[in-house]
């Protein structure tokens, strides 16, 4: 490989990283600042946090539209267009005069994202080698926990200082932009090129994908996933300040620690990909972070249950990265519309695992959270265990 084609691909890795770092910024400053919101437009943070439930729902069916319109347009073009909706997502929030113009500006995130997200794995799979392209996936992945990691406490200094707005305008809106800067730059218009086709032929690959008996599971197995450790990830921090009584600082402390935790999980998955092959990288992270997970809810130790969330969030990390590459092979010649649907099929594990974790949480507690979201995670290590298939070629 070539000088310039060596450099031309670092760049377009580092696009990858950037824009997925830039994914992250609008959940982590509606999680964090929930409350502070909800004061502002007059309403409690129950219906404050539907801001994130509709992002999420728009944003399963933009993804299975996706699956058709990738097919048309490059995605190159897709990944920029969801940038510039991060941008305008932004600015909007920043000026949402209520609470009906904030959920449906902050709903602009949720297009965005699931047009970048998608794309990003996508382009992966065209511009890299098979033997590469796991070591890739886990670069760009990590790029969404190091956002964690590095906004976390700025939000909360922000946002003290100058109230929640002004959050949007000077952590989000930047990140957007530079995420759109490097994009533009780092994948090159010929990263991949459309042929045209006609109307007739744009559900072609739905139609392709959900005839592969292999990708149809691995997309119920990558739902049944993210339900779990989504599930847990939303209550995670409540769990410990209602059972440990963990401070807010502290908590966010912690929350850093998962993400350095994850990131290190996105940057060491290539080689375990190598040892164990895809199938069996994402089976054993998958079952070994559900039983940790249903581990730390069970633990009356709070440093025990630090100590296994945390390793629960390595695994997480090897569960992203072995998933999507495992999904990124299965059908090859429609890439895009199986990233696509992979995505819808993430988002809906998330919205299952904030739903029916919460429902767990009421009625049963923590103890029976953990052993749902474990059932979950087994569940999905099964399905991928006994139908996905290892990709050969």
């Amino acid at each position: 490989m070539s000088e310039d084609k060596t450099h031309s691909k670092k760049l377009m890795t580092l696009s990858f990283i950037v824009s997925s770092f830039a994914t992250q910024p609008a959940g982590l400053i509606t999680s964090l600042l929930l409350i502070e919101i909800g004061l502002t437009f007059g309403v409690p943070v129950g219906v404050t946090g539907q801001l994130r439930t509709v992002s999420s729902i728009i944003g399963v069916f933009v993804a299975l539209l996706l699956g058709v319109i990738s097919l048309r347009y490059s995605s190159r073009s897709l990944l920029l267009t969801g940038s510039v909706l991060l941008i305008l997502s932004a600015i909007g929030c920043a000026f949402a005069w209520d609470f009906a113009s904030m959920l449906v500006l902050f709903s602009l995130t949720g297009v965005g994202v699931t047009l970048i997200a998608p794309m990003i794995n996508t382009l992966i799979g065209e511009n890299f080698p098979k033997e590469k392209r796991s070591r890739i996936l886990g670069l760009s992945a990590a790029g969404t926990s190091i956002a964690f990691l590095i906004c976390s406490p700025l939000v909360s200094y922000i946002s003290g200082l100058a109230g929640w707005r002004v959050v949007f305008l000077l952590i989000m809106l930047p990140v957007s932009i530079i995420g759109l800067f490097m994009a533009f730059i780092g994948i090159p218009k010929s990263a991949q090129i459309r042929k045209p086709i006609g109307i007739n032929e744009l559900l072609s690959g739905f139609k392709s994908v959900l005839s592969e008996r292999s990708a149809v599971f691995c997309l119920i197995g990558t739902m049944l996933t993210w339900t779990s450790f989504l599930g847990s990830l939303t209550y995670s921090m409540s769990f410990f300040r209602e059972q440990f009584l963990v401070s807010l600082g502290w908590a966010s402390l912690l929350l850093s620690t998962m993400a350095l935790s994850k990131t290190l999980g996105h940057l060491t998955i290539s080689s375990l990909i190598a040892r164990l092959g895809r199938k069996n990288a994402a089976v054993a992270s998958i079952v070994s972070m559900a039983l940790l997970t249903l581990s730390y809810l069970f633990s009356p130790i709070l440093w025990l249950s630090v100590a296994l969330v945390c390793v629960s969030c390595i695994l997480a990390g090897y569960m992203h990265s072995s998933v999507d590459s495992l999904n990124l092979e299965q059908v090859p010649e429609f890439r895009s519309s199986m990233q696509s649907l992979s995505y819808a099929f993430y988002t809906l594990g998330g919205v299952l695992g904030a739903g029916l974790g919460g429902f767990a949480l009421v009625f049963g507690g923590y103890h029976i959270l953990g052993v749902l979201l474990g059932i979950f995670g087994i569940g999905s290590g099964i399905v991928f265990y006994v139908f996905a298939r290892e990709p050969t070629n």
